[in-house]
């Protein structure tokens, strides 16, 4: 067994369920200044789901992806 923050693995998925919903804390920091220009991102499983738009944008802001 890990030795995470976690006692068992039902407390970790349920942790893990409550972060997925919660509103993020940066999430409201980013603006418009905040770009990527020549900076380069790695955007793994984004073939499906919330990554692949997020891969599609990317570009938009500057980044090499």
């Amino acid at each position: 067994m890990s030795h995470g923050r976690f006692q068992n693995p039902v407390s970790a998925a349920m942790a893990g369920f409550a972060d997925h919903f919660r509103k993020q804390e940066l999430a409201d920091h980013l603006t418009d200044a905040d770009h990527l220009v020549g900076r380069t991102c790695l955007v793994t499983g984004a073939n499906r789901g919330w990554a692949l738009p997020l891969q599609r944008s990317l570009p938009g802001a500057g980044a090499a992806c």
